[in-house]
């Protein structure tokens, strides 16, 4: 698996809209750069970390707790397409997956907050196994499945004292 340009030691001055290349006129030495804000995005708050031969995706969000939630449309990997729309709330995320394509194996793994009790997930209505992990910076709720064309993903709790 060949990583993404901007994991090489430098972060490009601007990207192809195209391909997961930087464009040749990229100078790498620019710490400015306009591109650390694409990178900032996709890999820190989005945590979108997409491998197109395996056909998978690992979706790592951290979004802000005021967010209700997120929508990411025409996400290529490999040879499907597919539309996420993730929502959050107090006591719960939820994700919707349409995929024009082929399953795609997917590790949702999502922030949630600390302290949360009785941990529950539904894949299509029906109970999944979900790993609950918690590190001094934050705490995780992960699941695992492949997207078909049509997903739906539940994923409740709890909230602790506070």
């Amino acid at each position: 698996m060949s990583k993404p340009c901007w994991l090489a030691g430098h972060v490009p001055e601007v990207f192809s809209g195209d391909a997961n290349r930087e464009l040749d006129v990229s100078v790498p030495e620019q710490i400015w750069s306009s591109g650390m804000v694409i990178t900032t995005l996709l890999r820190g708050m989005l945590g979108l970390d997409p491998d197109a031969p395996m056909s998978e995706l690992r979706w790592t969000p951290h979004l802000p707790r005021g967010w209700a939630g997120v929508t990411i449309r025409n996400l290529t990997i490999g040879r499907s397409t597919i539309n996420l729309q993730l929502k959050q709330s107090r006591d719960g995320i939820s994700l919707d997956i349409e995929n024009r394509g082929p399953p795609v194996a997917f590790t949702f793994d999502p922030e949630i907050p600390a302290g949360i009790r009785n941990a529950s997930a539904k894949l299509n209505g029906r109970a999944l196994d979900v790993e609950v992990r918690s590190t001094a910076t934050d705490t995780h709720a992960r699941v695992k499945f492949d997207a078909g064309p049509r997903t739906h993903i539940e994923i409740s709790f709890e909230s602790g004292p506070g």
